[in-house]
């Protein structure tokens, strides 16, 4: 069984920071404390530092990149979301996402002569799939 020391360390808050973090305290439930949400305000930034840190080709021990990446889009998706929705998402992530749809295709039917061509075909052939071949 491996012992884990955790080490405190201090940071340095401006006035509107602890503004925010005291709000965010009041709302996210799942953190009992103000040093609970400012340690997950610390893990997600680090994995956001290392990942910065692979792109640039550094050699880091720790997260595979598909892993880490799988923690990213967890820790990250709710900030991607907001950005979606307030239409500020960058530039080159708005490329991968869908682009909206305004009204689905109609599909082809038989007034656009292909499906008569398929079914005169197929009348042909003894096999129709309109009514109307019936009658012919």
């Amino acid at each position: 069984m491996k012992t884990v020391r955790r080490q405190a360390k201090t940071i340095r808050l401006v006035d509107q920071d602890v503004t925010l973090l005291k709000s965010l305290n009041a709302v996210l439930y799942q953190y009992s404390t103000e040093a609970d949400v400012l340690t997950e305000a610390a893990r997600i930034g680090i994995l956001v530092l290392f990942a910065t840190a692979l792109q640039s080709g550094e050699e880091l021990a720790g997260f595979a990149p598909p892993i880490l990446a799988a923690r990213l889009r967890v820790a990250l998706l709710p900030a991607l979301d907001l950005m979606v929705q307030q239409r500020t998402l960058p530039a080159m992530l708005g490329a991968v996402s869908p682009a909206p749809v305004s009204e689905p295709p109609s599909p082809p039917g038989p007034e656009t002569g292909v499906g008569a061509t398929i079914a005169s075909d197929l009348a042909g052939l003894g096999s129709g799939f309109l009514d109307d071949d019936e009658d012919e």
